[in-house]
């Protein structure tokens, strides 16, 4: 597990849309693994009761966010280490039970922000990218108070759009009255099929609507075979072109520049 270091400023990255299916966890799983890839120390923290990121990456650990954030556990307790890229903080259904307990709790949203500065996660990372559940949840609401940008995957489905706009609409909702500033990073198109009038649509609306849309990420059916093998696409399949769009949107990541 990674030790602290000298301290340097770390980014926390929320990547949520309120539709599910648009790539979340695809998203912030190849953010963390590309990050890596770029010698930058990574935690990437699953927040959602499927537990999705374990699954996908086949990892497993009887010790996960649900034990950090009631204070059952240290950090390096839970912290599960991928193939030496990037640490794990896992989530199972059993979160929800978290949930419950936190509403009774004094600054209740901010249990998750509270845990991480007591075990000085950001002096121990530059990046922390927390993958989201669709729901507008205590826990979610945590996941806004504890990260500093979001971005917000959309796939080619104008639903996905409106999905977008409720992120956008709790964000400026956490700024004003819980008075923490979180910025966009900006919307990533997935799952791109630029040869289709619906996805040229959807990207125009986005392109029209939005002043930060990051580099589209095109559709691939590798990516569906990497998930079912349980391993990320640079690994599955290392020539593939989404790599390239990939490696565009973490420079563009690395970048900043957040309104």
């Amino acid at each position: 597990m990674m030790m602290a270091t000298e301290k340097k400023n770390c980014r926390t990255i929320m990547v949520a849309n309120a539709r599910g299916g648009v790539g979340k966890t695809f998203l912030s799983i190849h953010l963390a693994y590309m990050l890596s890839e770029l010698g930058k120390r990574v935690l990437l923290v699953d927040t959602d009761p499927q537990g999705t990121v374990g699954l996908w990456l086949n990892q497993n650990s009887p010790v996960t966010l649900y034990h950090l954030v009631m204070g059952e556990c240290s950090l390096s307790q839970c912290l599960v280490r991928y193939r030496d890229k990037f640490d794990l903080i896992l989530a199972k259904d059993y979160i929800k039970e978290a949930e419950l307990r936190m509403v009774g709790m004094v600054g209740r949203e901010v249990v998750v922000r509270n845990k991480f500065e007591e075990f000085e996660v950001h002096d121990q990372y530059d990046f922390v990218i927390f993958d989201t559940s669709p729901s507008l949840s205590l826990l979610n609401q945590n996941v806004y108070m504890a990260s500093e940008e979001v971005i917000i995957p959309v796939n080619m489905e104008p639903l996905a759009i409106v999905g977008a706009s409720s992120i956008i609409e709790s964000m400026l909702m956490v700024r004003k009255h819980l008075r923490h500033h979180i910025s966009l990073l900006g919307i990533a198109p997935t799952f791109v099929n630029s040869q289709t009038n619906v996805a040229r649509q959807v990207l125009q609306l986005l392109t029209s609507s939005y002043d930060r849309v990051l580099p589209p990420l095109r559709a691939s059916v590798k990516v569906k075979e990497a998930s079912g093998s349980l391993m990320t696409i640079n690994e599955y399949d290392s020539r593939n072109k989404i790599i390239d769009d990939l490696k565009t949107l973490v420079g563009k990541v690395i970048a900043g520049g957040g309104v």
